[in-house]
């Protein structure tokens, strides 16, 4: 395996925290600490951003609705941002937590967001109103993924659970899932959980009911967050300031990635797989998403 360079994207004036692809369009977006959203191009053929809204807030987290054409994102005070993309405009801003918004997953017309109140909220994309939140944990709530009908949560209160999508009822709870706060949840094709976080663990699980299969040191510090690629390898970014990849099945190192190797300087935050141009996307506390090309 070989990894390539393509473009190097500067510009934000802060961290960057999270990306959102955009299925329908030829850019895709991220977000940090200077409260921009911008688009980039996901082939690399053009070296600047487009600025498409500015919000108030840090934002930590983006998701976006193809069938609604919504760009959410959440912000550390709590706001949820409705951003209509191809007008640029921010439709309309919900103080719906007491915390920062750590993650948010979309279904349908509706959409789940987390924060570090440990409040889970389910909100109405057609009414842009919330329908329900319900207080899951003492803790903060630091990430979330739909799989069918269930939706995984994980928690600085070191947990897994996993809650009934329509009734938000917890299922089921592993405890000390991890040695501290979970940061980042991801499923395969195959319903394997994989998770990571704090304590710079990379752990695949079973579910129904949750199993751990393996478990080993993946970084050096914190993990923030796992893709799975071409349903053959595991990618992990970290605030050891590297990405790394897996295979699968073995979760057997075949690449790491770091400065030396052209890569960022600072936390590697989020990273994004763009189907379209079949290229990866890492954003980074060094104010830069870097593009690149896998190679078997």
């Amino acid at each position: 395996m070989e990894i390539f360079k393509i473009i190097q994207y500067t510009g934000h004036r802060s961290a960057i925290y999270s990306m959102a692809d955009i299925p329908d369009k030829n850019y895709f977006v991220s977000a940090g600490g200077d409260g921009w959203i911008v688009a980039w191009k996901k082939d690399g053929s053009e070296p600047d951003g487009e600025l498409l809204a500015k919000t108030e807030g840090k934002i930590f987290c983006l998701a976006y609705s193809q069938i609604h054409g919504l760009l959410l994102a959440g912000d550390m005070d709590g706001h949820l941002y409705f951003i209509d993309l191809e007008n640029k405009t921010i439709l309309k801003r919900l103080v719906i937590h007491k915390g920062s918004i750590f993650d948010i997953a979309i279904s349908g017309n509706i959409a789940f967001t987390c924060s570090a109140d440990g409040y889970i909220c389910r909100i109405d994309l057609l009414t842009m109103l919330p329908q329900l939140s319900i207080q899951v944990s003492l803790r903060g709530l630091r990430c979330l993924f739909l799989y069918q009908n269930s939706l995984f949560v994980g928690g600085s209160d070191n947990s897994i659970k996993n809650f009934d999508l329509q009734t938000l009822e917890c299922a089921e709870t592993m405890v000390d899932a991890h040695q501290n706060s979970v940061f980042t949840l991801c499923l395969d094709e195959d319903a394997n959980l994989y998770s990571g976080g704090r304590d710079a663990m990379l752990k695949q699980w079973s579910i129904n009911p949750i199993t751990e299969i393996k478990s080993l040191p993946g970084h050096w510090f914190t993990i923030n967050k796992i893709l799975v690629l071409y349903q053959k390898y595991i990618l992990t970014t970290s605030r050891d300031k590297t990405f790394r990849i897996w295979e699968k099945e073995s979760l057997s190192l075949l690449k790491s990635v770091d400065f030396a190797k052209d890569g960022h300087i600072n936390s590697v935050n989020s990273a994004l797989f763009l189907k379209d141009s079949d290229l990866i996307a890492t954003c980074s506390d060094d104010r830069s998403i870097i593009l690149w090309k896998i190679s078997e």
